[in-house]
């Protein structure tokens, strides 16, 4: 017993693929914009958009439903459609999309209408973070085939 452990103990260290560093950093990225958006989405309805306080409580929990509802959607894509890297390509680009519309319409003297720029922002973020969730984990296990 204590020999073939001992010969578990020895084998070469596994090596991971280069991919693996690539679907790191874009999940880092992911949960970084996420969890930094998401920190002050309801200061930023509030004090920039004026809108009350219920109602940007109302929004910052519709975009948490989204984004836990739409891995879904991201599932049924990657498992019927596209598989998995596709899907995880084109909605991390229509998340950056979002993280764009979202930023464009905070700057003042582009004069966009800002309320509605930003709901359709945040639905693009949603669909973004929410559709790649399902997909990266069962990608990055696929790599070490």
């Amino acid at each position: 017993m204590v020999s073939s452990v001992l010969k578990i103990s020895e084998k070469a260290p596994t090596e991971y693929p280069k991919s693996v560093a690539f679907i790191i950093s874009n999940e880092f990225c992911e949960r970084f914009n996420y969890y930094g958006l998401r920190t002050i989405l309801v200061l930023y309805l509030t004090t920039k958009l004026h809108y009350d306080k219920d109602t940007a409580t109302v929004l910052f929990h519709i975009f948490s439903m989204l984004v836990y509802l739409f891995p879904l959607v991201g599932a049924i894509i990657a498992d019927s459609w596209l598989g998995k890297f596709r899907t995880i390509l084109y909605l991390s680009m229509v998340y950056a999309l979002g993280g764009v519309i979202v930023s464009l319409g905070a700057i003042p003297p582009l004069q966009l209408p800002v309320k509605e720029i930003t709901i359709l922002g945040l639905t693009l973020i949603a669909l973004g973070t929410g559709g790649i969730k399902p997909c990266v984990s069962a990608f990055g296990g696929d790599q070490f085939r």
